[in-house]
């Protein structure tokens, strides 16, 4: 898009994948495949169920936060009729769950929180909020930075 936010929106609604999209979803894929040998060979497999539940979690959040560019977009229902004190509750209890039952469980949260920040200011910069693009994007990104997080901080024993 060139920092034009229609043809970068025209360019996502496209349904063709240009090379820079195959290379970015290779790597995501590469990198998830060796963070999850790596987490389920030391049996860290609780790992990928809170990495799972925070990139969820912070799809909510975005929800929550960001506007919904597209009046008809995929997500747009969701983004306009989704309750925002279930939402809350949702990502609240989600937060204090993994904060208080799951070893280094901070360390994810802060990672999720740091994905959320960064790719959220990505997408109001570029296209003024978000799109099921953008949010489906930061799934994978969260949950990739998560399980790679989880991977760094694991327990060698």
């Amino acid at each position: 898009g060139m920092g034009d936010r229609d043809k970068t929106l025209t360019i996502m609604k496209d349904p063709n994948c240009g090379p820079m999209g195959v290379i970015a979803i290779v790597l995501v894929i590469l990198l998830k495949f060796v963070t999850l040998a790596t987490l389920f060979s030391a049996y860290q497999w609780l790992a990928l169920v809170v990495a799972i539940v925070l990139a969820r979690t912070s799809l909510v959040s975005l929800l929550l936060t960001t506007p919904y560019v597209r009046s008809r977009g995929l997500g747009s229902c969701l983004a306009a009729y989704h309750s925002r004190h279930w939402c809350i509750l949702v990502v609240s209890v989600t937060i204090l769950v993994i904060t208080f039952f799951i070893k280094n469980g901070l360390v994810s949260i802060a990672i999720a929180i740091l994905a959320f920040l960064l790719c959220r200011q990505l997408m109001i910069n570029r296209i003024g909020g978000t799109t099921g693009d953008t949010a489906g994007a930061l799934v994978e990104v969260s949950e990739t930075m998560v399980l790679l997080a989880a991977t760094l901080v694991m327990d060698q024993t």
